[in-house]
């Protein structure tokens, strides 16, 4: 005869381990899932950089690096030194020009000293107009004939309201200045000159 009591006990233990089991179990599960959650958040915060990363627009890699789609194309520096000294070297030329010639002049196509100061100016308009124009403004009224005549004529590419201003007032200089125009040379007044691009508009 089997005594009930014993029965009894066996049941209990049985259900004990049973129950130490499913807690157990259900623990593992909470912490499986719990490492599963972390592992995807650390995840997310890996891909999205940390949270007060901040982009910073003036690093040379950022969207206004010099090669970048958004590079800044006016990249005027009142204070570079060798863009400044250069400018003023052409000015300079130009103050003592005494041959008038936007091209290569005789057979051999020759390029002058005052058509290189020239070009080095219109050059520089694009990214450099506010400093070329002061410049300009100088020559006008401390250039040579011939050196007026130049700026008056890049000025054309500034501000052709200005420009027209400063022929009107050229008309009455009676100075005479040398162009060339490929092989031909002629010497005119500077007011004739003047006269001239008045009338070419």
């Amino acid at each position: 005869m089997v005594d009930g009591r014993g029965n009894n006990a066996s049941m209990a233990q049985h259900r004990g381990r049973d129950e130490h089991r499913d807690t157990s179990t259900e623990a593992g599960d909470v912490t499986a899932g719990s490492r599963s959650r972390d592992a995807r958040a650390e995840a997310r915060d890996v891909a999205d950089g940390p949270p007060d990363a901040v982009t910073d627009l003036d690093a040379p890699n950022g969207p206004d690096a010099p090669n970048g789609p958004d590079a800044v194309t006016d990249p005027e520096v009142p204070n570079d030194p060798d863009a400044a000294a250069g400018l003023d070297a052409a000015a300079g030329v130009l103050a003592e020009a005494g041959t008038l010639a936007f091209g290569g002049v005789g057979l051999a196509g020759a390029v002058l000293p005052d058509t290189e100061a020239y070009r080095r100016l219109e050059q520089a308009l694009p990214s450099r107009a506010g400093e070329v124009r002061a410049r300009l403004d100088w020559l006008l009224a401390n250039g040579s004939p011939t050196g007026r005549a130049y700026a008056a004529t890049l000025l054309e590419q500034v501000d052709p309201a200005a420009a027209r201003i400063a022929w009107t007032a050229l008309r009455a200089d009676d100075a005479v200045l040398t162009s060339f125009t490929g092989c031909l040379l002629e010497q005119v007044t500077l007011g004739e000159y003047a006269a001239r691009r008045l009338a070419e508009g």
